[in-house]
């Protein structure tokens, strides 16, 4: 399930009630964006705590939807990756391509 969330600071998407995000919630998070993206906020967070794993299908998808933002001038941010899913990043060299950070740095980076 993901739950979105909309505030002055942006909108957040948060996968709830699950440890992976596979391909069976990578398509629903995009279409969630997808469907807010004509919305006023220029700010897309993706909520990933107590997501323990991440597919390559769904990392193509986040790449996708990064894409799909830059293209309307809008970012996206990554928070609350933990040990094991930033290591997935890095592997993947993603880290360097989206923007991933703890709520403290989200804070300071979005105001």
């Amino acid at each position: 399930m993901i739950q979105t969330v909309c505030r002055d600071e942006g909108i957040t998407l948060s996968i709830k009630n699950t440890r992976r995000l596979n391909f069976l919630f990578a398509d629903i998070l995009k279409n969630k964006v997808e469907h807010h993206i004509k919305n006023k906020s220029d700010k897309y967070i993706i909520d990933l705590q107590g997501i323990d794993f991440i597919d390559s299908y769904s990392f193509n998808i986040l790449l996708q939807i990064k894409e799909m933002l830059n293209r309307r001038g809008k970012e996206l941010y990554i928070i609350n990756a933990n040990e094991s899913t930033n290591e997935l990043f890095n592997l993947t060299g993603l880290s360097q391509v989206l923007m991933i950070c703890n709520n403290n740095a989200l804070k300071k980076e979005i105001a």
